[in-house]
């Protein structure tokens, strides 16, 4: 039985730490990515997103694009994203996340735009409000 609950233990450890997409290299910084948006430290939340993707060693943007959209579903104030899927004809190109953030119990909704590069890397451009 006690073998039971120390695998039963781990495996809940394991579960709660699988959306933990900040221990590439910027564990730290992650953690205040919340923080900053919800003081509307949107310019220092930029700046957050842009350390985690310059940890993306892939030169699959798709495949970045994708771990991005994970790593805002990982942070508590996020309560919902959506990766548009188009990108828009920019130099560079770029493509944008609708993200609703909760704070305090209410909810905004921003657009976030991402550079797109030929060689996969992807960086923070800004936070804008959604047309609704």
């Amino acid at each position: 039985m006690n073998k039971f609950i120390l695998i039963l233990l781990i495996f809940i450890s394991f579960a709660l730490a699988g959306c933990k997409k900040d221990n590439n290299c910027n564990v730290n910084n992650g953690v205040q990515f919340c923080p900053l948006i919800q003081v509307e430290n949107y310019e220092g939340a930029g700046k957050i997103i842009n350390d985690y993707l310059e940890c993306q060693k892939n030169n699959d943007s798709n495949q970045n694009l994708n771990n991005l959209k994970d790593w805002f579903e990982c942070k508590e104030c996020v309560d919902s994203v959506v990766l548009s899927g188009v990108m828009i004809l920019t130099f560079p190109p770029q493509t944008e996340y609708f993200i609703k953030f909760e704070i305090n119990g209410n909810y905004i909704e921003k657009i976030i735009d991402i550079f797109i590069y030929d060689d996969g890397h992807l960086e923070f451009n800004l936070f804008h409000e959604t047309s609704n």
